[in-house]
């Protein structure tokens, strides 16, 4: 008995749970460091392929390989010219700057603006498209909000890291110069950092989720599932909690 495999339906299938599991993994650090400029190591002037980079790259060449195969080129074209032009004409503009200082570091850059640009025309095709379901893209977003939230009060209040490296996340400890902490009492506590590289960055994430769930809660009627109701203040208990934890004073009140 022959089973047919419809191409198609595979190559949206894999599209669609690479850029789902890429918008749930946008908190994760992982890393790999490739090369240095300078030592010790700079955030800014050192090569890192990123675990979100796979995710990225697989999604990028199954969207091109899509557009030729079932001849979309020629459509995607009309529709997004515009757009096509002026990345590719800013890539070529950045490429021609990158001349005159030649180095591995700009040019990882540039490969790396080449990869945006991708990216952005990626994303723009599945918009227009309506490709992506926007319940599923919300609900992901608030899934890796949840996630974030329950890592991050579980930090505060073992007062440390919990040994998720693999996630990218910090070392951490109240003893450890350069971690962000709060005093309260004379007593110095680490503020919560999830898998981000500071609690600042996770309380702007958190803020993002919050008013994403309160967004998702008017247009979908959740009150009448009452279920789903209080599981959805479950979630927005844990996401204010972890906001709070964080300690941080600007994004706190900008989110109140």
């Amino acid at each position: 008995m022959r089973i047919l495999v419809n191409k198609d339906l595979i190559l949206e299938g894999i599209e669609k749970f690479c850029f789902y599991l890429l918008l749930f993994t946008i908190p994760f650090q992982t890393r790999k460091f490739i090369w240095a400029q300078n030592w010790p190591i700079n955030e800014w002037t050192s090569i890192w392929f990123w675990g979100t980079d796979i995710l990225i790259l697989i999604l990028l060449s199954v969207w091109i390989w899509s557009l030729f195969q079932n001849k979309k080129w020629f459509s995607f074209w009309r529709s997004d010219k515009f757009w096509i032009i002026l990345g590719g004409l800013f890539w070529l503009w950045a490429g021609i700057s990158l001349v005159s200082h030649l180095n591995y570091l700009s040019f990882y850059h540039w490969l790396k603006l080449a990869e945006i640009i991708l990216f952005f025309l990626c994303l723009k095709d599945l918009a227009d498209r309506k490709f992506l379901s926007e319940k599923v893209v919300i609900l992901t977003l608030l899934t890796s909000g949840l996630f974030q939230s329950v890592l991050a009060i579980s930090q505060f209040f073992k007062q440390s890291n919990l040994g998720l490296r693999i996630l990218g996340e910090s070392i951490l400890s109240s003893t450890l110069a350069g971690v962000a902490k709060i005093n309260l009492g004379g007593i110095k506590l680490i503020r919560a950092y999830g898998t981000f590289p500071h609690p600042s960055i996770l309380a702007f994430f958190l803020s993002i989720i919050i008013l994403f769930s309160l967004g998702y809660l008017i247009k979908t009627h959740l009150r009448q599932t009452k279920w789903l109701f209080s599981l959805f203040w479950l979630a927005s208990s844990l996401f204010w909690l972890a906001l709070f934890l964080t300690f941080s004073r600007t994004t706190i009140i900008l989110a109140l």
